[in-house]
């Protein structure tokens, strides 16, 4: 009798050993494995960066060094080949050190004093021309009197602005992300091989100047702004039905809708992509209205103008809200754009895309080699491709306070 539950023990024991066995060596599930690269490419981060606590520090005395800092890091799914980190200093009470002297910012200061010497000239030629007129007694000069005041309202607006930005003006000590901070050549973004993205502390050295005479303390703004290129990506299934207006009764292989997105690893989201098909006698062009949304804590500004935005130089209206198709294509690429290809099949349009209020359409639609409406609905893969200057600031207030002698 004992034998016989010895033995039924040792069978129980076999089996269990057998199914734990069994259970180790089924594959792993769930969102964390495989990890893939599509999984990096989620949130709506690029840089990620924040002045440090003590640099600058809350409160300095007048003529005394200190820090501007903050750990950079690339958090986003893009990797950054172009990009500059500055810092902006109220240039009356402070000033950026290159070794131990101030930064030379004479060149930056042309510019400015340049656009504010011609805001005031428009100023005094409209005083002349008024002048001139005001003892007209004809209708015309009297409703172009009118016309000059507010001319000169709004003139009155920009010379004050204007003055105002001549107060702070860019170190030309600007940090070149990739080829000053990073020797690799690329600030690179999250990855399978890199998950946590890339960071890098980024220091600049500052000195309060002497305060004047009547000034007990002074507060100043210490500005750090990043501008830098950056890349959103998507691939996503769509449907590719060429003959929808079909009334046969026959099962298709996948239905077209819209498709609704959150986002891409980058501070500029595709939000939707629609898919509309457009008949054309015995074939099809397949068209895709993709939107855009600006997502992140920043502005978009034109790819080529980084560094023009991480300075005191004018950057025109045309230069913001910006965001490029860079490349759109489906069916392996048998049907594809790529921008300044003129030799693209699919055209999209507007390119570059305008941002209002943060969000944007584009239209990608087939203009040669249409697909014959013959051909059976199908699943396929749709990669878009986004192309972007980004930039934003943090700031914190320093008190200057006055040595007591």
């Amino acid at each position: 009798m004992l034998a016989s539950q010895i033995k039924m023990i040792r069978k129980i024991m076999i089996i269990v050993i057998v199914a734990l066995l069994i259970a180790s060596c089924k594959p792993k599930t769930g969102p964390d494995y495989p990890i893939t690269d599509k999984d990096f490419r989620k949130g709506t981060d690029g840089l990620v960066f924040d002045l440090m606590q003590n640099a600058p520090p809350e409160k300095v005395f007048e003529n005394a060094k200190f820090e501007i800092a903050s750990d950079v890091w690339n958090k986003g799914a893009s990797n950054i080949d172009e990009g500059y980190v500055t810092a902006i200093v109220e240039n009356s009470y402070m000033c950026i050190l290159d070794g131990d002297e101030c930064a030379d910012t004479s060149a930056v200061d042309s510019g400015a004093k340049s656009a504010l010497q011609d805001l005031r000239d428009q100023r005094t030629a409209k005083l002349v021309e008024k002048d001139k007129l005001k003892n007209s007694q004809k209708p015309e000069d009297a409703a172009r009197i009118k016309e000059i005041d507010q001319e000169l309202a709004k003139l009155e607006t920009d010379i004050s602005s204007a003055e105002s930005q001549l107060q702070l003006v860019s170190s030309d000590l600007t940090r070149d992300l990739v080829n000053d901070i990073d020797p690799a050549g690329e600030f690179g973004g999250k990855s399978v091989s890199n998950p946590e993205g890339t960071f890098k502390l980024v220091k600049f050295t500052a000195r309060a100047k002497k305060l004047d005479l009547l000034s007990v303390q002074h507060t100043s703004p210490v500005i750090l702004t990043a501008c830098y290129g950056y890349t959103t990506e998507l691939v996503q299934d769509v449907c590719i039905d060429p003959d929808v207006t079909t009334t046969k009764e026959i099962d298709k292989a996948c239905t077209i809708e819209d498709i609704s997105l959150t986002d891409q690893g980058a501070p500029i989201a595709i939000t939707k992509i629609q898919t509309n098909m457009l008949p054309d006698d015995d074939v099809t062009a397949p068209q895709f209205i993709i939107s855009v949304e600006n997502k992140g804590k920043g502005e978009v500004i034109s790819r080529d103008k980084l560094r023009q935005a991480c300075s005191a130089s004018k950057l025109e209206s045309g230069d913001w809200n910006r965001v490029t198709v860079s490349e759109f294509g489906f069916s392996n690429d048998k049907y594809y754009y790529k921008y300044g290809d003129e030799n693209s099949n699919i055209e999209c349009t507007p390119n570059p895309v305008r941002l209002i209020k943060g969000a944007g359409t584009v239209r990608c639609t087939l203009k040669s080699d249409k697909i014959s409406r013959d051909t059976p609905a199908y699943t396929t893969s749709a990669h878009v491709k986004l192309d972007y200057g980004y930039t934003q600031s943090v700031t914190k207030n320093v008190v200057i306070e006055k040595i007591n002698s």
